[in-house]
């Protein structure tokens, strides 16, 4: 999943996604891609049976894009939009989220002032049919059905709702949908803001603004913490452009760019800070890549803040997007980006099998549970401004290491857990004592019955799953901590989720730590 959602979501941070300036000349076309073209003019008039050679050309181009570095890739077509949408921030829609339960689509969050709110949908109501198509009972997948409430702005979703025992119809005119790259955003304590980013979109840094000047202005926030972790990437102009923010002086480079066909770019900070902030912490993990990695990457360098958790995926490829004429897209490496202190953090790639098993590869060595089981390269010395040292060529390295829990990748704990959200909406989501009940309070003050886990139990067996129950009662809290994540989600949307799985997370109490102590450092000894 790891990777699927760094080739799909933007890994990469193209200098310029959007520019095509410096499409190849075809009258420069090699003699190698001529001999392409021929072969398949060859094949097509005159091998002895029907081939599909659109067929053929894609497989050929994802063969050359495998044989380039792994963040180099091929998107065809039908994935284009997809992966527009998401780095744009948008798309257009009803505004619902949903999960299939016992073959029928519940929406389960519904987008506040969306298309479908607005309509008068409700969460618990169940989509039997859109307009001739019939949802219900029909095994589709996800994509399917999100590929047909998704539609042209200002059309109609003509849906047949189930709303109890009542069958319902509800005309939904589409509309643009933003999607926040900020996942959560509010006040850890006092003095300490917390923002969480998703990836770096089209929209982030003014996403990212809003909550800083609603939480200085009006929560009086001084310090900040920066949650990175999962991150993948996204646009560098939106990094920039928050870095710049981080640092009072003019002119202070956060990062370059450098390549074989493009020349060295230095990107510096602007010195118009809009807000005063004085403790920094960026929390970043194994998922934390790309721009991700320059933000941790630059705060680390000058020292600003403290870069805590585990260290990051080590990208430091930068790609750029090229249109294709059949709707199609490559985006190709073109550039390495470096650190302020000179750092080119990419992870060896040349076995592939290797880099894209890069997590377990870690599970099994310890570097994610002992921050002496982490590899660097002595040979990639660096230093900060300070003169403390920092490693090239594996990521970025946390200032302060939080060991992760390893109960998270263990094959008994992914199969409870992927039941998760079916069987906190069934038993709680008609549990009316949670509707005045506001997110601190239940944070601070709800537990689950103690029926649960036997009730949970009880919900495997009814889905035929095999499972040792010793383990299921062995971990008794830890998975009704997990539980009571995905109940806060149900209540409260993203936003609850993350200040529930914040409450305990050992991450950010570590990092709320090194923002009050006068040495953080020294926390990690």
């Amino acid at each position: 999943m790891l990777v699927a959602a760094f080739l799909s979501l933007g890994v990469l941070i193209g200098l310029s996604l959007n520019g095509s300036q410096g499409l190849i000349k075809k009258t420069n076309a090699s003699s190698s891609a001529k001999k392409l073209t021929e072969l398949i003019e060859y094949i097509e008039a005159k091998y002895v049976d029907d081939v599909d050679t659109e067929a053929i050309v894609e497989d050929a181009i994802k063969e050359v894009m495998g044989n380039l570095d792994p963040h180099s890739s091929y998107i065809n077509a039908d994935q284009l939009a997809s992966v527009n949408e998401q780095m744009e921030g948008n798309f257009e829609g009803i505004g619902v989220e949903f999960m299939t339960i016992d073959d029928t689509i519940v929406i389960t969050q519904i987008m506040h002032s969306g298309p479908a709110k607005t309509a008068g949908l409700i969460e618990g109501d169940k989509i039997l049919a859109l307009g001739d198509s019939i949802i219900a009972g029909n095994n589709w997948t996800n994509d399917k059905i999100i590929s047909v409430l998704k539609g042209p702005r200002n059309s109609i979703a003509e849906l047949l709702i189930l709303r109890g025992d009542e069958e319902m119809n509800f005309d939904v005119k589409r509309d643009w949908i933003t999607v926040n790259s900020i996942g959560s955003a509010y006040m850890l304590d006092e003095k300490t803001g917390y923002i969480k980013i998703n990836r770096f979109s089209s929209r982030t840094y003014r996403e990212f603004m809003s909550y800083l000047e609603h939480m200085v202005d009006n929560q009086n926030m001084i310090n900040l913490m920066i949650d990175v972790r999962g991150n993948p990437g996204g646009y560098l102009k939106e990094t920039v452009n928050i870095l710049s923010q981080l640092f009072k002086e003019k002119s202070k480079m956060l990062v370059y760019t450098e390549g074989k066909n493009a020349r060295r770019h230095e990107y510096k900070s602007t010195g118009k800070n809009f807000f005063e902030i004085e403790e920094i912490a960026v929390l970043i993990d194994k998922g934390s890549a790309s721009g991700s990695e320059i933000l941790a990457g630059a705060i680390q360098d000058y020292d600003r803040g403290t870069v805590v958790g585990r260290a990051s995926f080590g990208k430091g490829l930068v790609q750029e997007q090229y249109p294709l004429s059949d709707g199609s897209a490559l985006r190709l490496t073109v550039a390495r980006y470096y650190t302020p202190s000179g750092r080119f953090i990419q992870k060896p790639y040349e076995d592939k099998n290797a880099y894209h098993n890069d997590l377990n590869n870690r599970f099994d060595s310890g570097a994610l549970f002992n921050k002496d089981s982490v590899e660097v390269i002595d040979s990639l010395i660096f230093t900060t401004e300070a003169g403390r040292v920092v490693y090239g060529g594996q990521g970025i390295f946390p200032d302060v290491f939080v060991a992760d829990n390893e109960t998270l990748y263990t094959s008994w704990y992914n199969k409870f857990s992927f039941h998760f959200p079916e069987f906190i909406y069934k038993e709680f989501f008609k549990d009316a004592s949670f509707n005045e009940m506001e997110i601190w309070d239940f944070i601070r003050e709800y537990e689950f019955p103690v029926s649960t886990i036997e009730h949970f139990r009880d919900f495997l067996h009814s889905k035929g799953e095999a499972f040792d129950e010793r383990k299921l009662f062995e971990h008794k809290s830890f998975l009704l901590e997990r539980m009571k994540v995905r109940l806060a989600k149900q209540l409260y949307g993203d936003e609850g989720m993350y200040m529930q799985l914040n409450h305990d997370d050992p991450v950010v109490l570590k990092a709320l730590e090194t923002i009050y102590k006068k040495t953080p450092l020294s926390l990690n000894e």
